[in-house]
């Protein structure tokens, strides 16, 4: 069975959805919707099967849509997957779930009550470096954990090929928004719940840019004591290279992905080396598919979209 799809914010990452829509030989993508005329006109001019819309309601209303992939910047998720599930849509949507944690609560109600498929994309759930990261966890390479850190350094923020209005903007933007909520929910799925999140988040002087540096510290209440902290570390404006990084510590070893998609290991007083992959996973279509018609399926839905919302808006809250 075809499933038709609709796109709403046609950024890069929306590229990449829809490159990944085009491959799977269930899904046919029906229609785009952007604010951005110009890339609506662009993007049917070179795909005649496609309707484009500069309103969003207007792509609701195709006939037999089945699924609706937002993609907007998130202080628009909520009234935009709202409207989608409320008409019936399975929905996809764009990391972080919403822009508030108020947002993502009712956001959640009503998807609940739709009994339509809610996901969001976290692609490191469909890493295959990822999914050796939590076999090396779970099969104790680490012994008895001692610390989780998140490291993300920017010499420039946003990026070169990420210039935009509002991935810079404090209301909607910033690197802890955009990068940090990745690992916050590869961190809740593979080790639990972090709580009693501490701390300070820098500002420059411009009240409207986001923040310059982070440096603080979250518990894992899953572990005896809530010994086990979480470090969040932060810091772009400055020299250096881009480092991007979850790192796990234990007493027996320690395990790291740097880059997003590069693995190492090494045992105490080893250093660390390359892990190659052997565990892997089915990818976000796939499941996502699955899950349309009924049957198995892995994703992350607004329930760890919210759980990650709450650790998320606590970290956006320092100062």
């Amino acid at each position: 069975m075809t499933i038709y799809a609709g796109v709403i914010g046609l950024g890069i990452v929306a590229n990449r959805i829809i490159a990944q829509f085009k491959e799977h030989s269930e899904i046919q993508l029906s229609a785009v919707c952007d604010v951005d005329e110009n890339r609506v006109h662009n993007y049917v001019q070179n795909n005649h099967q496609v309707q484009g819309f500069t309103d969003y309601n207007q792509l609701l209303d195709v006939p037999n849509l089945d699924l609706v992939y937002v993609a907007t910047p998130p202080a628009f998720h909520a009234d935009i997957v709202t409207a989608a599930l409320k008409a019936g849509k399975h929905v996809l949507c764009e990391k972080p779930l919403a822009n508030s944690l108020e947002e993502a609560a009712q956001m959640l109600d009503v998807a609940k009550a739709s009994g339509k498929v809610h996901a969001l994309h976290f692609p490191l759930q469909y890493s295959d470096e990822m999914a050796e990261f939590e076999h090396l966890v779970r099969s104790e390479y680490l012994g008895e954990l001692r610390r989780v850190e998140v490291v993300m350094q920017f010499p420039q923020w946003p990026r070169p090929w990420q210039q935009n209005a509002w991935v810079g903007g404090r209301k909607q933007g910033g690197y802890t928004l955009e990068v940090g909520v990745h690992f916050i929910q590869s961190i809740q799925r593979i080790f639990g719940p972090i709580t009693d999140v501490t701390g300070t988040m820098t500002y420059p002087e411009d009240e409207t840019a986001c923040e310059t540096s982070i440096l603080a510290t979250g518990r894992l209440s899953n572990f005896a004591q809530g010994n086990v902290q979480v470090l969040f570390d932060g810091f772009s404006q400055a020299g250096g290279k881009e480092r991007v990084e979850l790192n796990a510590y234990g007493t027996e070893g320690t395990i790291s992905l740097q880059g997003w998609g590069h693995l190492f290991a090494g045992k105490l007083g080893e250093e660390l080396s390359k892990v190659e992959p052997e565990h892997h996973t089915e990818s976000l279509m796939t499941n996502l598919v699955s899950a349309i018609h009924g049957d198995e399926a892995v994703l992350c839905d607004f329930q760890v979209g919210y759980d990650a919302q709450l650790v998320l808006e606590a970290l956006r809250g320092l100062a």
